[in-house]
């Protein structure tokens, strides 16, 4: 039998392999921010059912963009082969919305809808039409108060 096998669970060496099978998509909640790291900005979070907190990249939807989660944020993460986490994005907890905790926006299949806490929001209808809404603060349009 080849010792260390690390396809064999009975002879590998734990410490020198990852596991067998890496975790799945996981729900975590967001503690606080972290500053940037490495290229990325990161969110510190506790993953459910684990005990230890974990400093997480967030992945952007697209260059150009990004977004660190307020704390108590829902977010899943996905784990990587060395088996630390990256966050790659927000999920809406049934709970959370039923008690008015968060909003899920309104959307059609193929829109695109970009928002935050406030509420305020830009959404891109399927025709291409742009609608920007402000709850209670001011729209800039390269750089002209409107």
């Amino acid at each position: 039998m080849v010792k260390n096998n690390p396809s064999n669970p009975y002879t590998r060496d734990d410490t020198k392999t990852q596991k067998d099978v890496p975790m799945p998509i996981s729900k975590a909640t967001v503690l606080s921010a972290v500053s940037r790291r490495d290229g990325y900005h990161a969110a510190r979070i506790k993953v459910h059912g684990d005990e230890a907190p974990y400093d997480a990249p967030v992945l952007p939807f697209t260059i150009g963009s990004a977004h660190i989660p307020k704390p108590d944020t829902n977010v899943a993460v996905l784990f990587g082969p060395d088996d630390k986490p990256w966050i790659i994005g927000p999920w809406y907890a049934d709970d959370a919305v039923k008690d008015g905790k968060i909003d899920s926006p309104e959307y059609e299949a193929g829109e695109v809808v970009v928002g935050n806490h406030t509420g305020s929001h830009i959404r891109i209808d399927n025709d291409g039409d742009v609608h920007i809404n402000s709850e209670g603060g001011d729209v800039y349009i390269n750089g002209t108060k409107q």
